[in-house]
């Protein structure tokens, strides 16, 4: 006879209420392993379209690449001598970079990565003082050999197209057997002996990408203007832009650039110039400011506090309308609130996350008021509990979507659970007497 009255004790009734929160931590823990397995799945999914389409592209230079013999030992025999090659690298005075990139989006089963065309216009000049330069390097300016116009590219294998001009003559490009020391990958256009004092130059660049962008302000005197049709830009690189304007259909930033800023000399032997890092550039990463799977985590990491706020909102109701709630009744509602998390990673990867809340909600919803009604018959408790489940995930899904606001919103919550539960609990010590005397 004592365990009926214990099991209508509000109190216990309670602890029975806090245990089933605690209890579904553990199914929450396991949706948010899920969650995380197919979120390390869609990055792997993500790479291998990188692989294929082409991954962050680095543009550095041009550069005027010489080509210098020099003797290695001296010889008693003054007809032969002995000479290496050495190449040195000289940077344009004037260097005007204008990008346009249309991106677009490769799908993979069930998985979508956006990627980029990119092409890029250089306009600029190379002036080169070649009597100063020998008496820099103690060469005679009859051991420069050879001299060429010379690009690195973070994947040569993604280039389209690439054309250009110097000192009005067009330009061959072929690739460069050098390496950068970050993996780029040069390559060069050959010049004759007599255009190694330098010329204007003009080229055009195609090239697929994906992830970022990145260009570096390799002229003394260097200006760089992006375009893209991606609305969610991170700028990124050695500096930020001048100026910038972002739109829902792309946006254009603006960068500037002297000697002193871009960060090695305007003269580079061949050690210093594989040595020029992607530290020296300038640019942007295609930023996606909430993806699906972060917002699945962060719902999930909600999980424990809606679940908890749920069950405890749905104990106040029982104390207020008398409506008596079963344990097992409990138990069950508990595992459909857990089972919404579920639902919302599985319709999210089909139709989105905004679609998927609403879809996860109704069911929800569908669920647990239908059983509140066919165990009750009480139209009042279950139109209130309609009202109540409404309000608590239509909070949730206001802290998920504004992270500013999200722990406002958690504390006006639990200011009006602990309302609700001051207000359900008011006639307690009542209650019991009451169960005392029976």
């Amino acid at each position: 006879m004592q365990l009926p009255r214990f099991e209508s004790s509000p109190t216990f009734r309670l602890f029975t209420v806090l245990a089933f929160t605690v209890a579904l931590a553990v199914p929450i823990a396991l949706v948010w392993i899920v969650v995380e397995l197919r979120s390390e799945y869609e990055q792997e999914v993500s790479a291998e379209i990188s692989q294929g389409w082409g991954d962050e592209q680095v543009l550095i230079g041009p550069f005027l690449r010489l080509k210098v013999s020099t003797p290695v030992t001296a010889s008693a025999d003054t007809t032969t001598r002995d000479t290496q090659t050495q190449s040195y690298f000289l940077a344009p005075r004037r260097l005007v970079v204008q990008s346009a990139s249309e991106h677009e989006e490769r799908q993979k089963g069930i998985f979508k990565k956006p990627v980029y065309v990119a092409t890029l216009q250089l306009d600029g000049s190379f002036k080169n003082d070649l009597v100063k330069f020998a008496e820099r390097r103690n060469v005679d300016i009859a051991d420069i050999e050879s001299c060429s116009v010379q690009i690195a590219l973070s994947y040569s294998q993604t280039i389209r197209s690439l054309s250009g001009h110097f000192a009005g003559r067009e330009l061959d490009f072929e690739p460069s057997s050098q390496r950068l020391g970050w993996g780029g990958e040069p390559v060069q256009a050959r010049l004759d002996k007599s255009e190694c004092i330098g010329g204007d130059f003009q080229l055009k660049l195609v090239a697929r990408g994906s992830n970022r962008q990145s260009v570096a302000l390799v002229g003394d005197e260097s200006a760089l203007v992006m375009n893209a049709s991606w609305p969610h830009p991170s700028f990124e690189g050695r500096q930020l832009p001048d100026s910038y304007e972002i739109s829902p259909s792309g946006f254009s930033a603006e960068w500037t650039s002297n000697a002193l800023a871009r960060g090695f000399a305007s003269e580079l032997d061949e050690n210093e110039w594989l040595g020029v890092t992607k530290g020296s550039v300038v640019g942007f990463s295609f930023h996606e400011p909430v993806t699906l799977y972060r917002m699945v985590t962060r719902a999930v990491k909600y999980g424990f506090f809606v679940v908890g706020l749920t069950l405890l909102s749905i104990y106040c109701l029982e104390m207020i309308t008398g409506v008596k709630i079963h344990v097992i009744q409990y138990a069950i509602v508990g595992a459909a609130l857990a089972l919404f998390y579920l639902l919302l990673l599985s319709f999210s990867e089909h139709i989105g996350f905004v679609a998927s809340y609403l879809v996860a909600t109704s069911v929800l919803l569908i669920l647990i008021v239908g059983y509140a009604w066919f165990s009750t018959r009480r139209a009042k408790f279950s139109g209130s509990l309609a009202a109540l489940l409404i309000g608590v995930y239509a909070a949730l899904y206001l802290c998920l979507a504004s992270t500013d606001y999200a722990l406002l919103i958690g504390s006006l919550l639990l200011v009006v659970l602990l309302a609700g539960l001051m207000y359900a609990t008011r006639n307690m010590v009542r209650d019991a007497k009451e169960l005392d005397e029976l």
